[in-house]
């Protein structure tokens, strides 16, 4: 039959089945996509209402977690007060520091950096030497500081080797304080 159309006619018919075959396409898409967005809602709401529980869920835990550590923490630092009130509240510093130490520093004057302390204690007679590096500005900032350990309580003898005294500026020098 169709081959007893014309030629125009047999065209405008291709056209019309094109037409219609690109609408039952378009129609079957938007089919599968209301579809696909109405089996999509479930697991959507499934995800969503999952996610609120684990995150109340978190928020619980990590408010447990806090004050089950602060509870630990708090019960810590109360055992380590109570071992601490063992002890002196006004215990010295090191006998070391505090004896011999500090006096050298506290007689060093801005012009003299030291930069070495060695402590020694002779075991058979007792005695104890220090030995003080470091640099000096000028020769006589380190002939005033040696002037002012002498003078110290319980320094019995100090020496400065008389290389230290070649320089004028930026003396490196060694010091030996005997102690009494």
């Amino acid at each position: 039959m169709s081959n007893l159309l014309p030629k125009q006619e047999k065209q405008a018919l291709v056209k019309l089945y094109r037409k219609r075959f690109v609408a039952v396409v378009l129609i079957f898409i938007a089919c599968a996509a209301i579809m696909g967005s109405i089996l999509i809602l479930p697991a959507f709401f499934l995800a969503e209402t999952t996610e609120r529980a684990l995150t109340e869920k978190l928020a619980m835990l990590n408010q447990q977690e806090t004050s089950e550590l602060q509870r630990s923490l708090g019960q810590s630092v109360g055992d380590i007060n109570m071992k601490l009130g063992v002890f002196k509240e006004n215990i010295k510093s090191s006998p070391l520091i505090a004896d011999f130490i500090d006096p050298m520093l506290s007689v060093k004057s801005p012009s003299i950096h030291l930069t070495h302390f060695t402590y020694a204690v002779d075991a058979t007679s007792g005695k104890v030497t220090m030995d003080i590096s470091g640099t000096a500005d000028t020769r006589q900032a380190l002939t005033a500081f040696a002037e002012r350990v002498r003078v110290l309580d319980g320094i019995a003898e100090v020496t400065v080797p008389i290389t230290s005294f070649i320089k004028d500026q930026n003396v490196t020098f060694t010091l030996t304080a005997i102690r009494k």
